[in-house]
Parts: structure tokens; C-alpha cells; sequence
């Protein structure tokens, strides 16, 4: 059985609709490593990108150290995202694996890999409906 099909099983039982699962999911794990991100300039933060099917690594000059822009971008790429399709959240700037890797005192421990790990008791929390 494909990871796809045990989610899709595991919503079904609980009455929940796998594709809002999945969007519940994205949006609070990219939500808080964006959020976790070390800020500066702001311009790491603006610089998340989310999409369907393929990463984006794209750049932008612009800066937002609040991480809104990045944020409000992970609602429009996933509003029609489906279970069949993978979400990326993706940052082009040359910098990005030395803040993953503890380059910043802000975020020593990174902002990915401790994010990943939470992924099992962010889809629990979305399946039982605890996750909004």
C-alpha cells in the first residue's frame, strides 16, 4: 500500500477528506518553518516558494521578515492542490543549505529537518480534526 492510499484509507475512516488533509498539513508544516526561518533582512523568508508537481527556485530582491508574502503564497499554489500531487516549499537562494545546516545562531538547529519530523503529529492533529 503507497503512502497516497494509507492516507487516503486513514481520512476515509474518519471521515475527513484526504485533499483537505493534505492542504491542512502544508500549510502549518511550511507555515512554521517559514516562520522559523532566521531573518535578517527578511529577504530568506520572502524567498520560500510553494508549488504543485515540481519545486520552484525562484529568487526575489524583495524582503518581508514577517514571512507573510511566503505564507499567502502557500494558500494560493495548494487551493486546488489534489492527493495526487506532491507540494514543494522551496528556497533558490545559495544560502539556504548553510541556514538549514546551523549557519545562523536563530535557527541552529535548522528550520527543515525539525519541521519534517513533526510532519506525523501535524497529519494525527488534520486527521482528527484538531488541526485548522
Amino acid at each position: 500500500m503507497s503512502f497516497k492510499l494509507g492516507v487516503k484509507a486513514f481520512a476515509k475512516k474518519m471521515g475527513r477528506d484526504v485533499n483537505d488533509i493534505k492542504r491542512l498539513v502544508a500549510i502549518d508544516i511550511f507555515g512554521k518553518i517559514i516562520t522559523e526561518s532566521p531573518v535578517d533582512t527578511g529577504r530568506f523568508r520572502n524567498n520560500w516558494n510553494t508549488s504543485l508537481n515540481k519545486p520552484n527556485y525562484s529568487t526575489t530582491l524583495e524582503t518581508d521578515q514577517s514571512g507573510q508574502k511566503a505564507k499567502d503564497g502557500i494558500l494560493s499554489a495548494i487551493q486546488g492542490a489534489k492527493v495526487e500531487d506532491d507540494i514543494y516549499l522551496s528556497n533558490g537562494l545559495p544560502y539556504a543549505k548553510r541556514l538549514e545546516n546551523g549557519w545562523s545562531r536563530q535557527a541552529p538547529t535548522g528550520m527543515v529537518r525539525i519541521n519534517v519530523a513533526r510532519f506525523s503529529s501535524a497529519m494525527k492533529q488534520a486527521v482528527q480534526g484538531r488541526l485548522k
